[in-house]
């Protein structure tokens, strides 16, 4: 036992040294730089328990504008590139996720305990419309909201659920906790990704698309065969999909700051490999946006300020 740990000390100092001293890491270009406090102009933090939640989202426009969820405050804002503010929006619960859609307008996602809210609003901050209640039995800051040809994708760790243009739920997807799905949603199919994390053959698996269908239960042993993506040692998730459809996965290696972000094409070929940097003190939060041209946004933050830094998409090319 005392020499399998050892070897297995061993590869993993090589990993270390390898990944720290022969990869290039890519530093991101500061685009937006905020402040944490209690006025209008600050985004608020605090402490819960031992997480901190300040920022838990935004979303860049352009390089001029940065809408930025203000968790402790219950608000959306909006900043120029100077960091002045433009307007905020009060909102009922603590906003988790914004997501822009193809009309120039923002969805944000809030949550609060077991419920969760979608509230529609304009580049003006003019609320244009609102979801229902949405009442899972699990729900938390790991949530997010995609959307694909006029529908709405909604998916915590335990559920999936489609909404129309008009908020409405169309289907509820059971997914189980034993397994770590994300989901992309494209016409009336779904695109499944598996995940096996921290075991014995770690992998990102994509598998080939489902037809949705009204109360369907995902389960491991129901999906097809796909595409496998082997690592070692590496926390990994899908986090976000471009306008061409071709998919990002983070890959986190424990005790490194370097984060590998792969770009896949839509049938799972690899197009690059990059590692970046970033530190974020904050809970729940999704640090990273992928625009629908490839432009990668990644929020920073510290115990004194937040930041987002931009990647720009031909950085991620062949």
């Amino acid at each position: 036992m005392k020499l399998i740990n050892f070897v297995f000390g061993f590869l993993f100092l090589l990993t270390f040294i390898y990944i720290s001293f022969s990869q290039e890491v890519l530093t991101g270009i500061k685009v937006f730089e905020g402040r944490w406090g209690d006025s209008p102009q600050e985004v608020g933090l605090k402490k819960d328990y031992i997480d901190w939640w300040g920022a838990t989202n935004f979303w860049p426009e352009g390089d001029s504008c940065f809408y930025i969820a203000d968790f402790p405050h219950k608000e959306v804002k909006k900043f120029n590139r100077q960091g002045s503010l433009l307007w905020r929006i009060n909102l009922p619960h603590s906003p988790i996720y914004l997501l822009k859609l193809d009309n120039n307008r923002f969805l944000v996602l809030t949550a609060s305990r077991e419920k969760y809210k979608i509230i529609e609003f304009d580049v003006q901050s003019n609320i244009i419309k609102k979801s229902p209640l949405i009442k899972i039995p699990y729900s938390n800051a790991n949530a997010f909201l995609r959307t694909y040809k006029n529908k709405i994708y909604l998916q915590d760790p335990e559920h999936a659920i489609i909404l129309d243009n008009d908020l409405n739920i169309l289907y509820r997807i059971d997914i189980p906790r034993r397994g770590k799905f994300s989901l992309y949603l494209d016409k009336n199919y779904l695109f499944p990704i598996t995940y096996r994390n921290f075991q014995h053959n770690p992998y990102i698996e994509i598998h080939p698309p489902i037809k949705i269908t009204p109360g369907m239960k995902l389960n491991r042993e129901s999906l097809q065969e796909g595409i496998k993506l082997q690592t070692q040692n590496a926390l990994q998730e899908l986090v976000g999909t471009d306008g061409q459809g071709n998919f990002y996965i983070e890959r986190i290696y424990r005790h490194l700051r370097n984060h590998l972000i792969i770009k896949l094409s839509p049938e799972g070929r690899v197009i690059s490999e990059k590692y970046v940097r970033y530190d974020n003190i904050q809970a729940g939060v999704h640090p990273i946006k992928i625009l629908p041209n490839g432009d990668i946004y990644i929020l920073n933050s510290n115990r004194k300020k937040y930041w987002i830094e931009k990647y720009p998409a031909e950085w991620f090319n062949e």
